[in-house]
């Protein structure tokens, strides 16, 4: 058992802290399929949500949708 890789993982705190967004923003992500979530075991109905830190880290360098981004920086400009 000790062969085994170690598996890094974060909860949705710390990536939104990584991502410097709200934690909201990380549930949204899981629930639109941006990033992948899942509960721990052991914990009852209300298992803590974790994320692997790998998949954190490239959704936080490159989560933000360009298109997205574009659009919300037009719509900004336009009331300004």
């Amino acid at each position: 058992m000790s062969d085994l890789p170690e598996i890094k993982t974060m909860t949705l705190q710390e990536v939104a802290t990584l991502a410097r967004c709200h934690v909201a923003t990380v549930r949204r992500a899981i629930k639109n399929g941006e990033l992948t979530g899942f509960r721990r075991q052991g914990r009852g109905t209300n298992g803590k949500i974790l994320i692997l830190a790998d998949d954190a880290l490239q959704w936080a360098l490159g989560g933000a949708d360009p298109l997205h981004k574009q659009k919300k920086d037009k719509e900004n400009e336009e009331k300004n």
